[in-house]
């Protein structure tokens, strides 16, 4: 008797996020992250990062608490157990980074640009983004939880594991890209006009 086909899991799993340990992070300014180099355990508040450069840059295990800065340039870096708290940004460019339990909470943020990153255990929380390009990007275990997103590109992203259910973006680009995602039932009307396209459905009275 030939094995019986496995069944398509279908719970869905959530970030693991990693608490940080308050006691062990050690204060510090600006000039402690620089551009291909490693910061770990660190807690910077209130820093404007204005200029600051984090390209190739590694933090690991570290909080930044309400950064400001009009642009900021972390591409092809990695984030590893790190905290982003109410952050006031007009550009953040994570471009090719890998970001592995990373919280996001709070704050605004402009342009967040996601292009090509792997994202593992990433949850992005009551946070307003004007636009989140996440072009090419792999998701595994990833959710957007109370946030406002008024432009979501998805599209050649894989997703695996992805919670859409509390968001409700205003405009999606590359919704076929948002297969492996788990939405909600008011999420799925907003998108029919967009899945129809994609499907070629022509809807008409």
């Amino acid at each position: 008797m030939p094995p019986l086909p496995r069944r398509a899991r279908s719970r869905l799993r959530a970030p693991a996020l990693t608490a940080l340990d308050a006691a062990a992070l050690e204060p510090a300014g600006p000039e402690a992250l620089r551009p291909d180099e490693l910061a770990d355990s660190l807690l910077l508040e209130g820093a404007d990062l204005t200029g600051v450069d984090l390209r190739g840059s590694r933090i690991v295990a570290s909080r930044l608490d309400r950064p400001r800065a009009p642009e900021l340039r972390a591409t092809d870096g990695s984030w590893r157990e790190v905290e982003l708290l109410s952050p006031r940004v007009g550009a953040l460019a994570l471009d090719g980074a890998a970001l592995s339990s990373v919280l996001i909470s709070g704050g605004k943020v402009d342009w967040l640009s996601l292009r090509g990153a792997e994202l593992t255990d990433v949850v992005i929380e009551d946070a307003t983004i004007t636009s989140l390009d996440l072009t090419e990007a792999r998701l595994t275990r990833v959710a957007l939880r109370d946030c406002r997103i008024d432009e979501l590109t998805m599209d050649r992203a894989t997703c695996v594991d992805v919670d859409l259910r509390e968001v409700r973006p205003g405009v999606v680009h590359g919704v076929d890209a948002l297969r492996g995602a788990t939405v909600g039932p008011a999420q799925l009307m907003d998108l029919a006009p967009q899945l129809a396209e994609q499907l070629g459905i022509r809807v008409a009275d």
